[in-house]
């Protein structure tokens, strides 16, 4: 992903979440600018910014699928697209026929 020979995407909400994370666990603004600049070198990597209807569907796929809210969000930024594979320890996910879910640790 780095070198951009494979590609990923992750959402807008989900980098916010792992940067609210590391200030949780003491991280200050100069580690968290530090962060979100570093993703700027993974070539493969892109940012997929919800709108407002991605995040009302994403309430559909909640009561649909029973996922929670970051979960469904996640689901439908991977159906926008047009995706079908994700890489998560979350076995929510496993509930939703035509997904595939790969472990980190298995890729």
């Amino acid at each position: 992903m780095k070198t951009g020979e494979e590609e990923a995407m992750i959402t807008d909400f989900l980098l916010d979440a792992i940067v609210l994370v590391l200030q949780g666990h003491g991280r200050n603004s100069d580690d968290l600018a530090t962060f979100i600049s570093s993703l700027s070198a993974y070539k493969g990597l892109r940012i997929y910014f919800l709108s407002l209807a991605d995040r009302l569907f994403a309430t559909k796929h909640m009561k649909e699928f029973g996922l929670d809210y970051d979960d469904a969000t996640t689901y439908q930024a991977i159906k926008r697209m047009g995706a079908n594979t994700l890489v998560s320890f979350d076995s929510d996910f496993d509930a939703i026929k035509g997904l595939t879910r790969i472990e980190l640790d298995k890729i």
